[in-house]
């Protein structure tokens, strides 16, 4: 049979809605569940369940996701930075540090895992410090310079990232670091006012960057960004799993909670109780029924399939480990022996793997902005074409015999040296982990002696 195509033109809308305020109502929800605020599941419940007293219950999806996905920062790194001289290493580490930019970044890589997209801002602070913030989706407003390339934000014709300009025990007032090519400045009320310092005579509005790299920001990608649009998605499907356990679990609480309880009821059959009084009757775990001397009671109970629906959500998260690249238990397992602590942290490797990528990406991009912002008030001035090279370091479970003896015989073939294992348990330098380890050589060989 042959098959004929249509040679008709592509059918599509020449307008086509962004969805943006969709997508930052998601954003938000998902920032908020992540840090542990249920009001999104909370407002749900109230809409199902208007007229239900039972408390939410609420499953931390989103959290354990993000524990599971992100920390690549939860032990400090390795960085050397390509393109530095020794003063320059000497002051870029002192930046590091003083700034706190592992946190930082950690924050942002948490950030990242149900955000998707995520903006990094460098701003100026005091000497040899610089502020690193970060903003998800809902905190951002990007307008695109050129359509095609909407997704770069050092294209962008205006960017407005959400900030707290204002607070009190009872609120919080915000506005917007406003950032154009020709000027970058803080808008709160209406009234502008600088980011940095003008030199002298100069417009304290200006933009002080080059053209070619206008804003001190680094956009983060776990996946691609729609054409047209700044933002990637968020992760809807980890939102929606994450407010349906929640709401499962909740009703599972209502049902049992109105279905457990004893009901009395009077058996009569030659004065049956009409349904005005059967509706009548207070029931529930609250409530106690008085009846006259003489009437013939029973009680009945229904009993709710509480093992069926716990096993249903139970499977409904297996289902979603494993449609994300987890093994299928990760969120219910137990681990009991060595082997399976092994195997936990090699699952978890492997799926931080592409989140450290995006990070390992844009940690030259940060040393690169962070070199512009600095070189703007500090004498010592940073070679702009620097690069880092970063070891993120996993935190390596300590299994006791077994472990000792893994490690021994990696000695003995040569695959691995004790300062190795030293250098990724305490996230410092191969070199000086060698110095410690030759350090306890030497204490432990004087001990033998005395």
């Amino acid at each position: 049979m042959a098959i004929t195509l249509s040679s008709s033109p592509l059918r599509y809308d020449l307008y086509e809605e962004t969805g943006n305020n969709d997508l930052r109502a998601q954003s938000r929800a998902l920032d908020e569940l992540r840090q542990g605020d249920y009001g999104v599941v909370l407002d749900e419940v109230t809409r199902i369940l208007p007229h239900s007293e039972v408390e939410p219950r609420f499953l931390p999806l989103v959290e354990r996701l993000t524990a599971e996905r992100a920390g690549a920062y939860d032990i400090r790194p390795r960085r050397g930075f390509i393109g530095a001289s020794a003063t320059d290493t000497t002051k870029l580490r002192d930046i590091y540090r003083g700034s706190a930019i592992n946190a930082a970044m950690g924050l942002a890589e948490a950030k990242l895992v149900p955000q998707q997209t995520v903006v990094i801002g460098v701003l100026p602070d005091r000497l040899r410090r610089v502020r690193l913030y970060s903003w998800c989706p809902y905190e951002i407003e990007v307008t695109p310079g050129r359509p095609m390339d909407a997704d770069d934000i050092q294209a962008a014709a205006e960017v407005r990232l959400r900030i707290p300009v204002g607070a009190n025990d009872e609120a919080v007032q915000w506005g917007f670091v406003v950032m154009t090519p020709a000027q970058i400045y803080y808008l709160c009320d209406g009234a502008r006012s600088p980011v940095f310092d003008a030199p002298e005579g100069g417009d304290p509005l200006a933009n002080p960057f080059p053209a070619y790299a206008p804003y001190p920001l680094i956009t983060l990608r776990s996946t691609d960004a729609r054409k047209g649009t700044f933002f990637a998605p968020v992760d809807q499907g980890l939102l929606a799993e994450a407010i349906g356990l929640s709401l499962a679990i909740t009703d599972l609480e209502h049902v049992v909670r109105h279905t457990q309880p004893q009901r009395v009821v009077q058996f009569d059959p030659d004065t049956p109780a009409s349904s005005d009084d059967q509706k009548g009757l207070p029931t529930g775990v609250d409530n106690w029924v008085g009846l006259p001397p003489g009437a013939t009671l029973s009680t009945v109970h229904s009993q709710a399939q509480v093992a069926e629906a716990l096993r249903h959500i139970q499977d409904r998260l297996k289902n979603f480990a494993s449609l994300r690249g987890l093994p299928s238990d990760i969120f219910v397992r137990t681990y009991s022996n060595i082997a399976a602590l092994a195997r936990q942290d090699y699952d978890r490797a492997q799926g931080r793997a592409p989140f450290q990528k995006v990070m390992r990406h844009a940690e030259t991009e940060l040393v690169q902005v962070i070199a512009r912002v600095t070189n703007l008030t500090e004498a010592h001035q940073l070679p702009e074409a620097l690069a880092v090279n970063i070891v993120y370091v996993e935190a390596m479970p300590d299994g006791g015999q077994r472990a000792a003896q893994a490690r021994a015989i990696e000695y003995g073939t040569g695959e691995r040296r004790p300062a190795q294992y030293v250098s990724e348990r305490d996230g410092i330098t191969v070199e000086a982990a060698q110095l410690k380890v030759d350090e306890n050589r030497r204490d432990a060989e004087a001990a033998a002696e005395v």
